[in-house]
């Protein structure tokens, strides 16, 4: 290893003198090469022609290069944004156009059909509560039974005719059969059982059906027959509208009609009656079957009668919000075009009060008069608008223009719609003027 020798200076390296040259000639070596290597770092870091920074130039040229470039971008992503703003705003302003045209005819077509459908609803509850009505409903259902179950057969219906029930049926094989209906809310009493037997009486028919669709038949329970003075009757009370249990009353009269005609002894027909009635039990499973469908169906008319009615309700509280938003856009477009106008200012609350106050205070009687007509407006829901040379005021309700009122020194004249004038005078007729606004 080659040495060198060199002579220190104490005065430039003051440091040296607490420390042990001999012991410490590795760290002075190593502290004279950092030394070198931070004064070669100096040199660069002062000499602005080392090429060092050059890559880092070149960096940051491009770099700029690019972000121009980006900016160019951005400014023709802009313009085109702004371009496509323009076309959105102009398509904006025709689907507004059509969804107040639509909202407008659906209201219109909204109210018809409200109007159609409280007509139908109120003929169907008002009709069906009628006597008469209730009466048709269950003739027409018995004779829409009969003629189809019975079809080889005659019927005539009698309701019209007194003290002959409301349906005979004819059959040339079987003996005329009498038939009774009702369609009553409370139970069937005694009273029209009785004119039911009177009927058989008069009109000769020793067979009669008593059929009640809605109600129990007092004193008589499902199916009962009965047998007075030859007179051979079956009891359908809460019958509804099922038609199984007609026919089966009929045929059950018509089996008893043949085994009359024949001579046969007691113990048969006990026999017979009593495999009958044993065959009732099958209807009754038959009528709990019936009567489930029955209610099914009823929970199905009410579960539809629910809908109909949350439909009206849906569509009466759309109209209600429909002519709400109509009377806010209205107010909205009046403010707009008050804006806009240069000549009239819509007054507030507080100046028109203000205004009309100093007219009726004043002590000038054809300001006093102004002021009260002024008033009759108010309280009607008109809005004044004064215009800004303060001699004329137009009178607006819902964005129409109603009256014009203008003021001169000794005159004052309201001018309506179709060019109808009136002249304000000194103690003027308050009720004269009211009922002349209601006219207009």
């Amino acid at each position: 290893m080659e040495k060198l020798f060199l002579e220190l200076d104490l005065e430039i390296n003051p440091w040296l003198k607490d420390i042990d040259i001999s012991s410490n000639l590795k760290n002075l070596n190593k502290l004279l090469n950092l030394g070198k290597q931070i004064s070669s770092l100096a040199d660069i870091s002062i000499n602005p022609a080392s090429s060092l920074l050059d890559p880092i130039h070149s960096e940051v040229v491009n770099l700029k290069q690019d972000m121009s470039t980006r900016n160019r971008e951005i400014i023709q992503l802009s313009e085109h944004n702004n371009t496509n703003t323009q076309i959105i705003n102009h398509k904006l302003e025709t689907i507004n156009t059509c969804v107040e045209n639509s909202l407008s005819r659906y209201t219109d077509e909204s109210k018809q059909q409200y109007k159609q459908l409280t007509n139908i609803v109120n003929k169907l509850t008002g009709d069906a509560n009628t006597s008469s009505i209730k009466g048709c409903i269950g003739e027409n259902f018995l004779e829409k039974v009969l003629k189809i179950g019975f079809q080889d057969d005659s019927i005539e219906v009698t309701a019209s005719k007194g003290h002959e029930s409301d349906i005979h049926l004819i059959s040339s094989h079987f003996p005329k059969m009498l038939i009774e209906s009702k369609l009553y809310s409370s139970p069937v009493n005694s009273t029209e059982i009785k004119k039911f037997y009177n009927d058989l009486d008069s009109t000769g028919i020793n067979y009669g059906l008593f059929v009640s669709l809605s109600s129990s038949i007092i004193g008589h329970r499902r199916l009962e027959y009965k047998c007075i003075k030859g007179k051979h009757v079956v009891f359908i009370p809460n019958c509804g509208f099922e038609n199984m249990n007609i026919i089966y009353g009929i045929l059950f009269l018509r089996e008893i009609s043949q085994q009359n005609n024949k001579n046969i002894s007691g113990d048969l027909l006990d026999e017979k009656c009593q495999l009958i009635y044993n065959s009732l039990k099958y209807l009754d499973i038959l009528y709990e079957n019936i009567s489930k469908l029955k209610n099914d169906a009823l929970k199905m008319k009410t579960t539809i009668d629910t809908q109909v009615n949350t439909l009206i309700s849906n569509s009466i509280h759309t109209e209600v919000v429909v002519k709400s938003i109509i009377l806010k856009m209205k107010e909205n477009i009046t403010d707009c075009l008050s804006d806009l106008d240069c000549s009239y200012t819509i007054l507030e609350k507080d100046v028109v009060d203000d205004l009309i106050k100093g007219f009726i205070e004043s002590n000038n009687k054809l300001e006093n008069s102004i002021g009260n007509s002024l008033v009759i407006f108010t309280q009607k829901g008109y809005v004044i608008h004064e215009d800004r040379v303060k001699s004329k005021y137009s009178i607006r309700k819902n964005g129409d223009s109603i009256s014009e009122l203008k003021i001169l020194k000794s005159k004052a004249q309201y001018t309506f719609k179709g060019g109808l004038t009136f002249d304000v005078k000194p103690n003027l007729d308050i009720n004269y003027f009211n009922n002349l606004l209601e006219i207009l």
